[in-house]
């Protein structure tokens, strides 16, 4: 008999081979199973529907069934005898993604990472909901659907040795812990030297840790192999007392996540489909491990559950109950926070903390958004007016050239409101609970000198399937193990509660947080960003009338449709061609359905009958007061109000001069501008400025866009070094009317990319030119830009951004500056010298990614990126990335075809007019006066404001009949006053944007307020 081995580099293969044997002896067979199924159909039915519907024995497996996104209902008959068993499992072999059923109850899952499901002793029905799908992208042994189908190889009915599964896990995660000690001491490579053939590496000076841990691992081997899995699993025990974590290890909260993209590569069906799926498995998994927490937000997925299964929904309560449920995020999806307007953004957290009152009891007081493409610095500043101190990302994490400094620090927007933030690892949302994840979480927590604490999202995300049973006995046998952190499950607001406690040494971040990746989502999907910006415009006018008119809100459930858009894969344009295919037309009939409603109730709303003598009324839907050309007169138009015509003071406006001669001119006396024979502005001058140009203005550049990665999230540095401008002269012609306006149009050809035609609109007494563009856009891979190119020399450019804007380098300089190579903007841009006292803006109906560099502003128009149909989920690929199908047959290609664009031009100065201003136009350009029918008239009760230039009305939030909420928003960084314009009867008061009074609700006269600030003011009878 030999002594104990020596040669512990012998280990790491030894431990391989037997995790393997006792893997293959944990199940065993318990019973034979008889599958009924239902038809495959595109519809998808509730269990109590399907389990009357006609079914069919299954007895020819495998078998091929379905097309993509169809759901099928499957009964199951289990043997009897099996049925009496307390630790049955079923383990169900189908490519598409099911829910096991239990008598009705959504039980379980199936998915790549969920396998056996645990089943109820005793005689029960049961049933497996499946929709041919498999989305399981990360997770490796992902095979996707068959060409044919999903392939549905059978049932099995299986008992677990729960003895051998315990010792398989306790081994595991020594063995886990192993291999990260030895790349640590031999790198990647090193480590797999230790395994296979050949002569292992001789353990030298190592960390005494690893040492230690070769000898228990050996020993609880020798244990098992020498008197069996209860001797191993004594010695196990032993090795873990005696293995116990250090005084200065970490803390992991572990937070089961299941990161459910609503829509994505797949449509919003099949994501409240996996939505049951994912609820089912965290309720089933809590159920057998009572430590397990849970967290979810997007109260748009609550509501489709409730929908779909109430009986899940149930369950879900009695754990939130509990504590082992966790219902936090703030928003009512995961929304993108740099696209959508700063309304719509609020609407998102309104109505979000609605819902989560409803469901929880609270109001939800974490932000959670792991997976947005950029964080607008108004986001403090919203969330601290709707009751949200904490906030949870772990994007931020994936930016190419600047790590970010800090993991745990508070977030300071640009309003001066402060938010506690923690900021995910770059390992994302996608946790696995491995000693690998909870090592690079320890060592990449840049606070952790005065946080010891750090939250991990674990589970399978995008589809995924959320947490499995191996990562919550990963977590069990982690919760003290030297060289790791501990780690338990725990809520998410307590944690930040306890951040909180530690905020008076924490870094604090002021501005944006702008994500050095995926700037193509600016772009990506023009008709679907247009559409979402009109539904909006659409919102607003109807809330305009209302205010008007004296009603309350309108429906809340429109918003919800407008706010769902926002959600972060379906705005960015990231989705399956599917998506947009719904997405386009439901804006466009939330539109439709908004604007007759709003010309319907302003019509029924004359308190005067109108005389047949009368002129026409128009209504104002923006609570500013608005110039209206009448031919060569002018009438103002009061904000939120009709008015007849006819009693309104007209004021006559020069007229618009237009030639056509060596160069073509417009002019209206306030505006001069002279084009070039290829249709671009050769000088510009406004109010007697003349803009400081480089070049012509409005030069279409088109670039070769073919990202490395990601095509139809990002644009690469190296594309926009390699633009070519269009040449040759444009096809230029005149149209005026009656000298009150004129257009000049500039037909010009793309080459193989197609055609644009240039429309410049000038009319009298307008501060800016228009700008429409017609675009039949043809070729494949390539981005289109419109270039401004200026002499303007601040250091900084100033983007809109939601409820603000924004100022980024637009110099040379810092490696962090030229990562900013594509940018959001909400709807307007501009240059200028440093004081912003002379410079150029333009403002863009519904394009939101722009360039400056030294002077030169450029606006992208479109990007025919290649994307992916639906034929691509299927076909035999397997979805491992994103990545693995972008040269698929079904790709697709964004932007292809026809596109009208509409823009406006500018100068830029801090102390110009309000109604001057490019904020003003962003409105001016998109909300036109409705024409009212027979005459009626309206008003909201603001007659206008005076002074306070750079704070902007933007918004008429109606409440109830006779109480509206004026959204007012500074947008320049300045502080100021402005003094509120009411007739007679109405009162107004401070409000946040709950409604809740500031101040104590004392009537008002007159707003003070400070850069980017963004005031509420409730105005009442």
């Amino acid at each position: 008999m030999l002594p104990s081995s020596p040669l512990l580099q012998l280990v790491p293969a030894r431990a391989h081979a037997v995790l393997a044997r006792l893997r293959d002896r944990i199940w065993r067979p318990a019973g034979t199973v008889t599958i009924e199924a239902s038809q495959a159909q595109a519809e998808h039915r509730p269990w109590a529907q399907a389990r009357h519907e006609a079914l069919a024995p299954v007895t020819t497996l495998p078998e091929h069934w379905g097309r993509l996104w169809d759901q099928r209902w499957f009964r199951l008959t289990l043997d009897a005898a099996a049925q009496a068993r307390d630790d049955l499992y079923l383990a169900w072999d189908d490519q598409a993604e099911a829910t096991l059923y239990v008598d009705g109850l959504p039980y379980y899952g199936f998915d790549p990472v969920h396998h056996h499901a645990p089943l109820p002793a005793g005689p029960h029905e049961v049933w497996i909901e499946a929709v041919a799908c498999q989305t399981g992208i990360w997770i490796e042994g992902a095979t996707g659907l068959d060409a044919a189908g999903s392939r549905l190889a059978g049932a099995r009915l299986l008992q677990r040795d729960d003895a051998t599964w315990a010792l398989f896990h306790d081994l595991a995660a020594l063995d886990d812990l192993m291999r990260l000690l030895l790349r640590r001491e031999y790198g990647a490579d090193g480590a797999q030297n230790f395994q296979g053939f050949g002569t292992r590496p001789v353990l030298g000076p190592i960390d005494p840790l690893l040492r230690r841990l070769l000898r228990e691992i050996d020993a609880v081997i020798d244990a098992y192999q020498a008197d069996g899995v209860d001797a191993g699993r004594a010695r196990a025990a032993q090795a873990y007392a005696g293995l116990k974590a250090g005084p200065t290890a970490l803390n992991a909260v572990l937070t089961g996540h299941a990161h459910l993209d609503l829509v994505w590569l797949w449509p919003e069906v099949v994501g409240e489909f996996k939505a049951v799926r994912t609820f089912a498995i965290a309720n089933r998994l809590m159920a057998r491990y009572p430590e397990f927490r849970f967290g979810y937000s997007q109260p748009a997925s609550y509501e489709a559950v409730e929908r779909r299964s109430p009986e899940i929904m149930a369950a879900v309560r009695e754990r939130l109950a509990s504590g082992q449920w966790d219902a936090t995020g703030a928003t009512e999806v995961e929304s993108d926070t740099v696209l959508a307007c700063g309304e719509a953004l609020a609407r998102s957290f309104l109505i979000g903390q609605r819902r989560f009152e409803a469901l929880r009891g609270s109001p939800a007081r974490v932000l959670w958004l792991p997976d947005v493409f950029g964080y607008t610095p108004c986001l403090p500043q919203i969330m601290k007016q709707c009751g949200v101190d904490y906030f949870y990302t772990t994007k931020l994490s994936w930016s190419a050239i600047s790590a970010f400094p800090h993991t745990s620090f508070v977030w300071r927007g640009h309003d001066g409101s402060e938010v506690v933030t923690h900021l995910g690892c770059k390992l994302g949302y996608n946790q696995t609970a491995e000693a690998t994840h909870l090592d690079t979480n320890a060592r990449e927590h840049r606070q952790s000198d005065v946080h010891d604490e750090f939250l991990a999202p674990t589970g399978y995300g995008d589809g995924g399937g959320g947490t499995t049973e191996a990562m919550l006995e990963r977590a069990r046998r982690y919760a003290d193990l030297a060289g790791l952190p501990r780690a338990r499950w725990g809520n998410i607001e307590p944690f930040f509660d306890r951040l909180q406690a530690r905020r008076a040494q924490l870094p604090t971040y002021q501005g944006e947080l702008y994500l050095e990746y995926h700037r193509g989502t600016y772009t990506t999907h023009a008709a679907v960003k247009l559409g979402l910006r009109q539904a909006e415009r659409a919102l607003q006018v109807h809330e305009a009338v209302r205010c008007a008119t004296g009603a309350g809100p309108i429906d809340e459930a429109v918003w919800r449709r407008v706010v769902f858009a926002q959600f972060h894969d379906y705005i960015p344009g990231s989705s399956i061609h599917e998506v947009y295919v719904e997405a386009r037309a439901e804006l466009a009939a939330i539109t439709q359905q908004a604007g007759v409603a709003a010309q319907t109730e302003l019509a029924g709303s004359s308190h005067e009958p109108v005389g047949a003598d009368r002129a026409a009324a128009l209504f104002n839907p923006l609570p500013r007061a608005r110039q209206h050309r009448i031919g060569t007169d002018a009438v103002t138009l009061p904000p939120l109000a009709a008015a007849t015509l006819a009693d309104l003071p007209r004021t006559p406006l020069a007229p618009v001069v237009a030639r056509l001669d060596a160069m073509a001119t417009l002019d209206n006396g306030r505006v001069i501008a002279r084009f070039d024979r290829a249709g671009r502005i050769a000088a510009l001058r406004v109010d007697g400025v003349d803009l400081a140009l480089r070049a012509p203005l409005c030069e279409l550049i088109a670039y070769p866009d073919q990202p490395h990665l990601f095509e139809a999230w990002d644009i690469d540095r190296q594309t926009l070094s390699l633009g070519e401008a269009v040449t040759g002269d444009a096809r230029i012609t005149l149209t005026q009317d009656n000298a009150g306006a004129a257009t000049l149009s500039c037909a010009r050809s793309l080459g193989e990319d197609g055609e644009a035609t240039l429309h410049y609109t000038l009319e009298a007494g307008a501060s800016a030119l228009r700008l429409r563009i017609e675009l039949d856009w043809r070729r494949p891979e390539r981005l289109l830009k419109l270039v401004f190119p200026t002499a303007y020399a601040g250091r900084q450019a100033r983007y809109a951004a939601p409820f603000g804007s924004v100022l980024r380098s637009q110099v040379p300089g810092e490696q962090a500056d030229e990562a900013k190579w594509e940018v959001p903007a909400s709807r307007w841009a501009a240059v200028a010298d440093e004081t912003e006292h002379e410079g150029l803006f333009v403002v863009s109906q519904a394009k939101f990614g722009w360039t400056c560099r030294d002077g030169t502003l450029g606006l992208s128009l479109v990007r025919s990126a290649a994307v992916t149909c639906s034929d691509a989920v299927m076909g035999g690929t397997p979805i491992s990335h994103p990545q693995a199908m972008r040269r698929d047959p079904g790709a697709s290609y964004s932007d292809l075809g026809a596109h009208e664009i509409e823009l406006a031009i500018g100068l830029h100065r801090a102390d110009a007019p309000r109604n001057d201003q490019a904020a003003a136009w962003a409105d001016l350009i998109d909300t036109p006066p409705l024409p009212v029918a027979n005459g009626s008239t309206a008003a909201a009760g603001l007659l206008g404001l005076d002074g306070g230039e750079t704070l902007q009305p933007v918004w008429a939030q109606p409440l109830s009949p006779g109480r509206w909420v004026l959204r007012l928003n500074e947008t320049l960084g300045r502080r100021g006053s402005t003094r509120l314009q009411l007739a007679e009867g109405w009162r107004a008061s401070l409000v946040d944007l709950r409604g809740l009074p500031v101040d104590g609700g004392q009537a008002i006269d007159a707003v003070a307020y400070g850069p980017y600030g963004l005031v509420s003011v409730l105005i009442e009878r």
